[in-house]
């Protein structure tokens, strides 16, 4: 039984029937039971999908949805087509009062109101629309941000157009825009390929800007921060009578001044330190480095 097609809809789908052509991921999780397929339906007629200048043929924007529930839910994941079926299947009673439901759809009123174009052609791609949800939400959760919409919109193009344009470059090119790049072409569904996108894209917005606060009194840098403070000092320690080069799981990110002396906990006010250096300034935090 067919519910609220229209002859155009079911003629395509006999036609596809008859012909062998499976259903795509979307017309699939169309089917699925519960109330999480109402919320999907709901989430994709989200004011931003219209800004969106890729194909949503075919429910593909139920797909989306899809992906920004497992995103907002559970973090960096796998997003391929099983994973959102399992989802689906382990949540089918979710509803507009879930939060991930309410959390995907703040992100998306936030971008919404910062692209003020009717197309926005930086969205040209699902992994795009990915890495700028990701890059968003995290700033949205754990970073004060605002008046910082102009930034965040400037950010999204000039990052875009830093990387697309890295495949037409005739000089060197850094080895993380390389990385980003080839993530972002093959395997955009991977987790280990949208970590590798959005570490690059939160470390140099941070980079970019590093006054910018945590929301909340934390002691310690977010993983966002001590990636930014790792790629600007170069993974050398900032100590002048040590400046040891630091391999990533030995690194200290520090306070220059001291969180226990007003220190804030911005990008700006970290650096790296070796192991030794930094459990030196521990014990006396009037060492100057």
């Amino acid at each position: 039984m067919l519910e609220n097609y229209d002859d155009e809809a079911i003629r395509s789908l006999f036609r596809r029937l008859q012909s062998g052509k499976p259903l795509s991921t979307g017309e699939k999780l169309n089917a699925f039971p519960g109330t999480i397929t109402l919320i999907m339906r709901e989430l994709a007629k989200h004011p931003l999908f219209n800004k969106i200048p890729f194909s949503l043929h075919r429910y593909r924007g139920f797909q989306l949805a899809g992906i920004l529930f497992i995103l907002t839910k559970e973090g960096i994941k796998d997003i391929g087509a099983p994973r959102i079926y399992d989802f689906f299947d382990n949540n089918k009673n979710a509803n507009s009062s879930s939060k991930f439901f309410k959390d995907a759809k703040r992100v998306l009123n936030y971008m919404d109101r910062i692209i003020k174009e009717t197309t926005f052609p930086e969205l040209s791609k699902p992994a795009w629309f990915v890495n700028f949800f990701l890059f968003t939400k995290e700033l949205l959760e754990n970073y004060v941000i605002k008046e910082k919409e102009k930034q965040i919109y400037d950010f999204y193009k000039d990052f875009f157009q830093l990387i697309e344009s890295s495949r037409d470059a005739t000089g060197p090119i850094e080895p993380e825009i390389v990385r980003f790049y080839d993530a972002n072409k093959s395997g955009t569904t991977s987790k280990k390929n949208i970590r590798e996108r959005f570490k690059l894209m939160i470390g140099r917005f941070l980079e970019l800007h590093p006054s910018i606060e945590l929301k909340d009194d934390t002691r310690g840098f977010s993983e966002s921060q001590r990636i930014a403070i790792y790629r600007r000092d170069k993974g050398i320690c900032q100590n002048p009578k040590c400046s040891a080069k630091v391999s990533w799981k030995d690194y200290h990110a520090d306070h220059k001044i001291p969180h226990s002396s007003g220190g804030k906990t911005i990008v700006s006010n970290g650096q790296v330190l070796c192991t030794s250096c930094n459990l030196a300034k521990q014990a006396n935090p009037k060492i100057g480095y």
